[in-house]
């Protein structure tokens, strides 16, 4: 029975590298309702990034709400991973600038 005891504490050492090598996860924070500035502070404390993939002109939300976001709320991603976000504008003159970029 010693070899079994063996080969589990050299499995399990293995499994303790597998796991370290990764990169540092966290899950994805809830953002669909939030205006974008709240959005962006929300991602930066969860060591992650975001980005807008659109703005839709079609629906009544507050200009730069978001309305989207990919990964989903929960999902676990890696640090430094890109948050895509939809948020909601308005045509023309009234049309509001979302980032700060």
């Amino acid at each position: 029975m010693v070899i079994p005891a063996i080969a589990l504490s050299i499995l399990g050492l293995s499994v303790m590298r597998e796991r370290a090598s990764r990169p540092p996860q966290t899950s994805v924070p809830s953002l669909v309702g939030l205006n974008y500035e709240s959005a962006e502070s929300r991602v930066r404390d969860s060591n992650l990034n975001v980005r807008i993939l659109a703005h839709r002109y079609d629906v009544p939300n507050e200009p730069c709400t978001i309305i989207f976001q990919t990964p989903q709320t929960g999902e676990r991603v890696s640090h430094g991973t890109f948050v895509g976000v939809v948020v909601s504008n308005r045509e023309g003159d009234k049309a509001k600038q979302c980032s700060s970029h």
